[in-house]
């Protein structure tokens, strides 16, 4: 399974944070819903479907795996090519 990135594990942090502020308060101790939130981010195809369609939504922006559009990428080395 890859590894996470720096920015994922933040969110992540976050919305444990959020479900734990939100039992605490409105669920009188019961922690079903953390337990489920625990059990959804470390399940390995949910993680499978979640890579599956960042990569879908990646490819429909037009966008390359590191996020530069690939036109401009192509552009950028014709305009290059003219100038030199």
């Amino acid at each position: 399974m890859e590894s996470k990135s720096p920015k994922e594990i933040q969110v992540e942090e976050k919305i444990s944070d959020l479900v734990t502020k939100i039992v605490d308060g409105q669920t009188s101790g019961d922690d079903l819903p953390v337990r489920l939130w625990t059990h959804l981010r470390n399940h390995q195809e949910i993680a499978a479907m979640q890579n599956y369609a960042n990569m879908v939504s990646i490819g429909r922006l037009g966008l390359n795996a590191k996020g530069i559009a690939s036109d401009s990428e192509n552009e950028v080395a014709m305009t290059t090519g003219l100038f030199t």
